[in-house]
């Protein structure tokens, strides 16, 4: 793929770990989510696309211009590219989530949870701004308190979920179902 135009390409969770992107024109590219891992992007031009339009996306282990983000753990590379300001994903409370459908108050934030089934979990509290939460099943979930902005929530099922207090602003609820759901202070 090296050398290839993606300019203004949507690439929103995209699965590019180990992806050859050398010299690749990604101008105004949304990579929100998007898992970079061990790519090389070597001369690649990340022009603007940047802060929300990368919010999320994981360099770890990626060769850039610049060098190489080589860290221990997992990143999600946030705000612009030039200045890595960086937090840590939550792929350990991921795991807890998956593992024991509860995650009270994890740091979840730019998890890709993709059709996963969730129903009955405990995420109160959670932070999961700009998650990409399209067609989970959250049916009867408890997400009160939990931070939902900007998550992409796409055919998601919130049906009877508690949303009590929930920040949904930004969310993308194309499609939800939030029959019965409590949206009390949200």
């Amino acid at each position: 793929m090296s050398n290839a135009d993606l300019r203004k390409a949507i690439l929103w969770g995209a699965d590019l770990r180990g992806a050859n992107l050398r010299g690749v024109d990604l101008r105004e590219a949304r990579l929100i989510s998007a898992n970079l891992r061990h790519a090389d992007l070597s001369e690649a031009n990340l022009t603007d696309a940047r802060n929300a339009n990368s919010s999320g996306a994981k360099f770890c282990n990626t060769t850039m211009h610049y060098g190489s983000i080589a860290n221990r753990d997992c990143y999600a590379a946030q705000a612009n590219t030039d200045q890595r300001s960086e937090v840590l994903c939550g792929e350990a409370d991921q795991k807890k989530l998956v593992e024991r459908k509860e995650c009270i108050g994890c740091d979840l934030n730019g998890a890709n949870l993709y059709a996963a089934f969730l129903s009955n979990a405990d995420l109160s509290g959670t932070k999961l701004r700009i998650a990409n939460l399209r067609d989970v099943n959250l049916s009867d979930a408890n997400l009160s308190g939990a931070n939902l902005s900007g998550a992409y929530l796409w055919k998601a099922d919130l049906g009877n979920a508690n949303l009590t207090g929930a920040n949904l602003s930004a969310a993308n609820l194309l499609g939800a179902n939030l029959r019965v759901a409590n949206l009390n202070n949200a």
